[in-house]
Protein backbone atom coordinates (compact mmCIF):
# COMPACT_ATOMS: atom_id res chain seq x y z
CA UNK A 1 0.00 0.00 0.00
CA UNK A 2 2.93 2.36 0.67
CA UNK A 3 4.18 1.83 -2.88
CA UNK A 4 0.71 2.54 -4.26
CA UNK A 5 0.45 5.78 -2.28
CA UNK A 6 3.86 6.93 -3.52
CA UNK A 7 2.79 6.22 -7.11
CA UNK A 8 -0.37 8.30 -6.70
CA UNK A 9 1.58 11.17 -5.14
CA UNK A 10 4.11 11.13 -7.99
CA UNK A 11 1.35 11.38 -10.59
CA UNK A 12 -0.20 14.33 -8.77
CA UNK A 13 3.17 16.06 -8.48
CA UNK A 14 3.82 15.71 -12.22
CA UNK A 15 0.46 17.26 -13.05
CA UNK A 16 0.91 20.03 -10.47
CA UNK A 17 4.36 20.89 -11.79
CA UNK A 18 3.01 21.15 -15.31
CA UNK A 19 0.16 23.41 -14.22
CA UNK A 20 2.50 25.67 -12.29
CA UNK A 21 4.87 25.95 -15.24
CA UNK A 22 2.18 27.07 -17.69
CA UNK A 23 2.15 30.53 -16.06
CA UNK A 24 5.76 31.09 -17.10
CA UNK A 25 5.02 30.14 -20.71
CA UNK A 26 2.07 32.49 -20.78
CA UNK A 27 4.25 35.43 -19.78
CA UNK A 28 6.60 34.89 -22.72
CA UNK A 29 6.06 34.06 -26.38
CA UNK A 30 2.74 32.27 -26.77
CA UNK A 31 3.34 28.63 -27.78
CA UNK A 32 1.60 27.44 -30.93
CA UNK A 33 0.05 24.41 -29.28
CA UNK A 34 -3.49 23.34 -30.04
CA UNK A 35 -5.63 20.25 -29.82
CA UNK A 36 -7.89 18.52 -27.37
CA UNK A 37 -7.31 15.54 -25.12
CA UNK A 38 -5.45 12.76 -26.83
CA UNK A 39 -4.00 14.93 -29.60
CA UNK A 40 -0.27 15.59 -29.88
CA UNK A 41 0.94 19.18 -29.64
CA UNK A 42 2.50 20.70 -32.76
CA UNK A 43 6.16 20.25 -33.53
CA UNK A 44 8.31 23.30 -32.68
CA UNK A 45 9.76 25.22 -35.60
CA UNK A 46 13.25 24.13 -36.56
CA UNK A 47 16.05 26.21 -35.09
CA UNK A 48 18.05 28.03 -37.74
CA UNK A 49 21.68 28.37 -36.60
CA UNK A 50 23.21 31.82 -36.79
CA UNK A 51 25.11 32.45 -40.01
CA UNK A 52 28.19 34.07 -38.52
CA UNK A 53 29.41 35.16 -41.95
CA UNK A 54 26.62 37.76 -42.06
CA UNK A 55 28.05 39.53 -39.03
CA UNK A 56 31.35 40.53 -40.55
CA UNK A 57 34.26 41.73 -38.44
CA UNK A 58 33.67 43.06 -34.91
CA UNK A 59 34.31 46.73 -34.25
CA UNK A 60 36.51 48.04 -31.46
CA UNK A 61 33.65 49.76 -29.65
CA UNK A 62 32.20 48.62 -26.33
CA UNK A 63 29.17 47.41 -28.29
CA UNK A 64 31.45 45.44 -30.61
CA UNK A 65 33.07 43.71 -27.63
CA UNK A 66 29.65 42.72 -26.30
CA UNK A 67 28.61 41.49 -29.75
CA UNK A 68 31.44 38.95 -29.68
CA UNK A 69 30.12 37.63 -26.36
CA UNK A 70 26.53 37.55 -27.64
CA UNK A 71 27.65 35.60 -30.67
CA UNK A 72 29.36 32.99 -28.47
CA UNK A 73 26.41 32.74 -26.07
CA UNK A 74 23.93 32.36 -28.92
CA UNK A 75 25.98 29.63 -30.59
CA UNK A 76 26.03 27.64 -27.35
CA UNK A 77 22.32 28.19 -26.78
CA UNK A 78 21.44 27.04 -30.28
CA UNK A 79 23.64 23.96 -30.00
CA UNK A 80 21.81 22.86 -26.85
CA UNK A 81 18.41 23.91 -28.20
CA UNK A 82 18.75 21.77 -31.33
CA UNK A 83 19.48 18.74 -29.13
CA UNK A 84 16.50 19.51 -26.88
CA UNK A 85 14.15 19.79 -29.85
CA UNK A 86 15.40 16.42 -31.10
CA UNK A 87 14.88 14.86 -27.66
CA UNK A 88 11.40 16.34 -27.43
CA UNK A 89 10.48 14.98 -30.86
CA UNK A 90 11.70 11.50 -29.90
CA UNK A 91 9.81 11.58 -26.60
CA UNK A 92 6.61 12.54 -28.37
CA UNK A 93 7.11 9.67 -30.84
CA UNK A 94 7.69 7.28 -27.92
CA UNK A 95 4.52 8.53 -26.25
CA UNK A 96 2.42 8.17 -29.39
CA UNK A 97 3.71 4.64 -29.98
CA UNK A 98 3.04 3.55 -26.39
CA UNK A 99 -0.48 5.02 -26.35
CA UNK A 100 -1.29 3.36 -29.68
CA UNK A 101 0.02 -0.03 -28.52
CA UNK A 102 -1.90 0.32 -25.26
CA UNK A 103 -5.11 1.04 -27.15
CA UNK A 104 -4.57 -2.03 -29.33
CA UNK A 105 -4.14 -4.20 -26.23
CA UNK A 106 -7.23 -2.70 -24.63
CA UNK A 107 -9.17 -3.33 -27.84
CA UNK A 108 -8.31 -7.01 -27.54
CA UNK A 109 -9.41 -7.01 -23.90
CA UNK A 110 -12.67 -5.19 -24.67
CA UNK A 111 -13.47 -7.63 -27.48
CA UNK A 112 -13.00 -10.61 -25.17
CA UNK A 113 -15.18 -9.06 -22.47
CA UNK A 114 -17.96 -8.32 -24.95
CA UNK A 115 -18.11 -12.03 -25.75
CA UNK A 116 -19.65 -12.65 -22.34
CA UNK A 117 -19.69 -11.34 -18.79
CA UNK A 118 -17.73 -14.34 -17.57
CA UNK A 119 -15.17 -14.32 -20.39
CA UNK A 120 -11.63 -14.21 -18.97
CA UNK A 121 -9.40 -11.23 -19.65
CA UNK A 122 -6.56 -12.30 -21.99
CA UNK A 123 -3.46 -12.33 -19.81
CA UNK A 124 -1.06 -11.51 -22.65
CA UNK A 125 -3.12 -8.49 -23.73
CA UNK A 126 -3.43 -7.32 -20.13
CA UNK A 127 0.32 -7.58 -19.58
CA UNK A 128 0.97 -5.72 -22.84
CA UNK A 129 -1.34 -2.92 -21.72
CA UNK A 130 0.39 -2.86 -18.33
CA UNK A 131 3.82 -2.61 -19.96
CA UNK A 132 2.70 0.28 -22.17
CA UNK A 133 1.32 2.23 -19.20
CA UNK A 134 4.65 1.74 -17.45
CA UNK A 135 6.40 3.07 -20.56
CA UNK A 136 4.04 6.06 -20.66
CA UNK A 137 4.87 6.77 -17.02
CA UNK A 138 8.60 6.65 -17.81
CA UNK A 139 8.22 8.93 -20.85
CA UNK A 140 6.24 11.41 -18.76
CA UNK A 141 9.07 11.52 -16.24
CA UNK A 142 11.56 12.24 -19.02
CA UNK A 143 9.29 14.88 -20.53
CA UNK A 144 9.02 16.58 -17.17
CA UNK A 145 12.80 16.53 -16.77
CA UNK A 146 13.35 17.91 -20.27
CA UNK A 147 10.79 20.67 -19.73
CA UNK A 148 12.76 21.83 -16.68
CA UNK A 149 15.92 22.05 -18.81
CA UNK A 150 14.12 23.85 -21.63
CA UNK A 151 12.56 26.35 -19.21
CA UNK A 152 16.03 27.45 -18.14
CA UNK A 153 17.07 28.02 -21.75
CA UNK A 154 13.83 29.90 -22.48
CA UNK A 155 14.74 32.25 -19.63
CA UNK A 156 18.32 32.61 -20.89
CA UNK A 157 17.11 33.34 -24.43
CA UNK A 158 14.89 36.11 -23.05
CA UNK A 159 17.85 37.53 -21.09
CA UNK A 160 20.10 37.37 -24.14
CA UNK A 161 17.53 39.12 -26.33
CA UNK A 162 17.08 41.88 -23.79
CA UNK A 163 20.86 42.35 -23.47
CA UNK A 164 21.18 42.64 -27.26
CA UNK A 165 18.46 45.30 -27.40
CA UNK A 166 20.05 47.29 -24.59
CA UNK A 167 23.44 47.21 -26.33
CA UNK A 168 21.85 48.74 -29.41
CA UNK A 169 21.42 51.94 -27.37
CA UNK A 170 25.11 52.15 -26.40
CA UNK A 171 26.47 55.67 -27.08
CA UNK A 172 29.45 54.42 -29.09
CA UNK A 173 27.52 51.83 -31.14
CA UNK A 174 28.26 52.28 -34.85
CA UNK A 175 25.96 51.52 -37.78
CA UNK A 176 27.97 48.33 -38.27
CA UNK A 177 27.37 47.38 -34.63
CA UNK A 178 23.63 48.01 -34.95
CA UNK A 179 23.42 45.90 -38.08
CA UNK A 180 25.17 43.02 -36.31
CA UNK A 181 22.92 43.43 -33.26
CA UNK A 182 19.86 43.29 -35.52
CA UNK A 183 21.02 39.97 -36.96
CA UNK A 184 21.77 38.59 -33.49
CA UNK A 185 18.40 39.68 -32.14
CA UNK A 186 16.51 38.08 -35.01
CA UNK A 187 18.36 34.78 -34.57
CA UNK A 188 17.85 34.86 -30.80
CA UNK A 189 14.13 35.52 -31.23
CA UNK A 190 13.79 32.60 -33.65
CA UNK A 191 15.56 30.29 -31.20
CA UNK A 192 13.44 31.54 -28.29
CA UNK A 193 10.24 30.93 -30.24
CA UNK A 194 11.21 27.34 -31.03
CA UNK A 195 12.20 26.66 -27.42
CA UNK A 196 8.98 28.17 -26.13
CA UNK A 197 6.95 26.01 -28.50
CA UNK A 198 8.89 22.96 -27.33
CA UNK A 199 8.26 23.84 -23.69
CA UNK A 200 4.56 24.36 -24.31
CA UNK A 201 4.33 21.06 -26.17
CA UNK A 202 6.04 19.11 -23.40
CA UNK A 203 3.82 20.60 -20.73
CA UNK A 204 0.71 19.98 -22.82
CA UNK A 205 1.67 16.33 -23.17
CA UNK A 206 2.12 15.99 -19.41
CA UNK A 207 -1.24 17.66 -18.78
CA UNK A 208 -2.96 15.37 -21.28
CA UNK A 209 -1.33 12.08 -20.41
CA UNK A 210 -1.10 12.28 -16.60
CA UNK A 211 -4.90 11.95 -16.11
CA UNK A 212 -4.97 9.29 -18.86
CA UNK A 213 -2.29 7.32 -16.98
CA UNK A 214 -4.19 7.49 -13.69
CA UNK A 215 -7.58 6.62 -15.18
CA UNK A 216 -6.34 3.77 -17.34
CA UNK A 217 -4.13 2.45 -14.57
CA UNK A 218 -7.13 2.16 -12.24
CA UNK A 219 -9.17 0.53 -15.01
CA UNK A 220 -6.45 -2.00 -15.73
CA UNK A 221 -6.06 -2.81 -12.05
CA UNK A 222 -9.79 -3.42 -11.78
CA UNK A 223 -9.85 -6.01 -14.56
CA UNK A 224 -6.55 -7.70 -13.68
CA UNK A 225 -6.80 -11.43 -14.53
CA UNK A 226 -5.63 -14.12 -12.10
CA UNK A 227 -1.86 -14.22 -12.29
CA UNK A 228 -1.72 -10.84 -13.99
CA UNK A 229 -1.09 -8.75 -10.89
CA UNK A 230 2.29 -8.64 -9.22
CA UNK A 231 4.90 -6.28 -7.76
CA UNK A 232 5.07 -4.15 -10.94
CA UNK A 233 1.27 -3.99 -11.14
CA UNK A 234 0.93 -2.95 -7.50
CA UNK A 235 3.63 -0.31 -7.79
CA UNK A 236 2.13 1.45 -10.81
CA UNK A 237 -1.61 1.22 -10.48
CA UNK A 238 -3.87 2.22 -7.56
CA UNK A 239 -6.22 -0.47 -6.36
CA UNK A 240 -9.95 0.23 -6.96
CA UNK A 241 -12.09 0.84 -3.88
Amino acid sequence: RAKMKRSNVLLLLVAAAALAGCEFVGSGIAPSVTGGAGSAPGTPTAIVPLDASKLGQPSGTSAGIRIAKFRSDLAQLQHVAVQEVQRGTQLRADMDASVATYQIAMGTIDSSRQAGANSPVPVDAWRSAQAQLQTISSVLDRMNGLSNEVAKNVAFAAFLGQSIRETNAAPDATDQDRQQLKILEASTTQTATSLDQLLGGLRQQVLQQSPFLGTEGAKLAHIAPPGGSGPAHAALFPQPP
